[in-house]
This record gives C-alpha cells, sequence and structure tokens, in this order.
C-alpha cells in the first residue's frame, strides 16, 4: 500500500472545522479517521492518505509567542510545529503540503508551485531597520514540484521564515519598510511562507514532494489577510487530488 503524507500549513485546526474536511471526502470518496487532535488519515484504493497540520518551523520563542496569542485573542489551539510533525513521519512514498504564503511578485489570491526553496530566522518578535540591512538568507534547496505537472502557478523561489511578514510584526508598523526588506530578497524568490523548507529539507531527495501555496496578501503593499478562502481550499483539494492519485 502507498503511504502519503499530507500537511497542511495554518495557525488553525483546519482539519477539526466543517469545510475542509467536507471537500476532501467529498473528492477522495472516502471518509477522514481522527489519529490525534491535529491528524487525520483517509484510505482511497491501495493509498493511504495522512493529513497533518503544522504551524511555523519549529518550536522557537516566536512559535510560543504565536500560540499564546491565538489562544488569548481567538481561543484557537495552534498545531505543533513543522519540525516536530516531520519526526512522525518515517516511510512514505509521497509528501505533499499546501498552505498560504506572502507574495513578493504577484498579487493576492495568487498560485505558487516553487522550485527553490530558502529559509531565514528571526530571534526577535518585532523588526527594526537594522534587522532589514543584516539580513541573511540561508541555504537553497532545488527540487522539482509534483503540483508544477497537475496546476499552473508561479515558480521560482519561496522564502521560510518563523515570523509573519505583516506590519504589525514591525517596530513601526511600516509597510514601507515591509516592502525594504522585500526587496532585500534573493531576486528569484517570489513568496514568502512558514513551513515548506523544512519539509523539502527533509524529503526533498528521497521521496516525491509537491509544495502548493496560495497568497493570502502581498509583502508591504497589501497586508490585509481578507484573501478568497473558497477559492484557496477547492484549488487545494483539486490539486492534492491530482497529485496523489
Amino acid at each position: 500500500m502507498d503511504k502519503i503524507a499530507v500537511l497542511l500549513g495554518s495557525p488553525y485546526n483546519v482539519l477539526s472545522k466543517r469545510t475542509l474536511p467536507h471537500l476532501i471526502e467529498e473528492k477522495f470518496d472516502g471518509k477522514l479517521e481522527k489519529t490525534g487532535k491535529f491528524s487525520r488519515r483517509l484510505r482511497m484504493g491501495n493509498k493511504m492518505i495522512n493529513f497533518y497540520g503544522c504551524y511555523m518551523p519549529e518550536r522557537d520563542r516566536n512559535y510560543l509567542i504565536s500560540r499564546r496569542e491565538f489562544k488569548e485573542e481567538k481561543d484557537e489551539d495552534v498545531p505543533p510545529p513543522t519540525d516536530e510533525v516531520l519526526k512522525d513521519i518515517r516511510k512514505v512514498d509521497k509528501v505533499l503540503f499546501l498552505g498560504t504564503c506572502g507574495a513578493i511578485k504577484g498579487r493576492k489570491n495568487g498560485v505558487y508551485v516553487p522550485t527553490e526553496f530558502h529559509e531565514t530566522f528571526f530571534r526577535e518578535r518585532l523588526l527594526g531597520q537594522k534587522h532589514i540591512d543584516e539580513l541573511k538568507v540561508k541555504g537553497r534547496i532545488d527540487s522539482d514540484n509534483l503540483f508544477s505537472h497537475y496546476i499552473r502557478g508561479k515558480t521560482g523561489g519561496v522564502l521560510t521564515t518563523n515570523l509573519a511578514l505583516i506590519p504589525g510584526n514591525m517596530e513601526d508598523k511600516s509597510k514601507e519598510r515591509l516592502l525594504h526588506l522585500a526587496r532585500n530578497l534573493p531576486e528569484s524568490v517570489n513568496c514568502v511562507d512558514m513551513e515548506s523548507y523544512q519539509i523539502v529539507k527533509r524529503f526533498g531527495s528521497k521521496v516525491p514532494i509537491g509544495i502548493f501555496l496560495y497568497s493570502s496578501d502581498v509583502i508591504g503593499k497589501d497586508s490585509g489577510m481578507n484573501f478568497n478562502l473558497r477559492r484557496f481550499q477547492n484549488l487545494a483539494v483539486d490539486a492534492m487530488y491530482k497529485a496523489v492519485k
């Protein structure tokens, strides 16, 4: 039996909500079985598909602060960080990741299927001009992206960070400073997320991997998170089905 891991990047436990599980069950013609607070599984023919919620790269200070804020402000328990989820995924034939990103080149509600992956970490919660001027982008992993064979989207690079690049995380809440930060990134980077680098680093050279990102905002230009959630969910489930099938 083929084993497929599907990671879903979000601060919300989307597997416990109504819409996404319903869309998955309808598309895959199967029933999701609960395997943990942030995990489910579904059998489709000779394939066992395991779904995992994940959020941010690792359990650092920024993760802990964000987890506390979501609990206090929205009464939400965020999923575990990506590196911890990956430890529970061992023998697997294919790995898929679906999540949102902040666009740099492009616009809100865009689809990204990156083939180049970078990362950077911030120790601080609020970024000032010094952090932007001294920004260091580490690593570079090139990886084929399964989703590029099934859907149309921007290729190029993605930067994974441990801090959402939004005005609220800037010392002066400045969009202009965020735009300056975006301009300091490598030319090939089209978007920013919080999970994909760790996934590709762990599995990219071992099994087929697919990364699907949907832009929820435009860094330094349009930071409102009022993106088309239903379109994102429909596109993500459709892409997931094509890659699994």
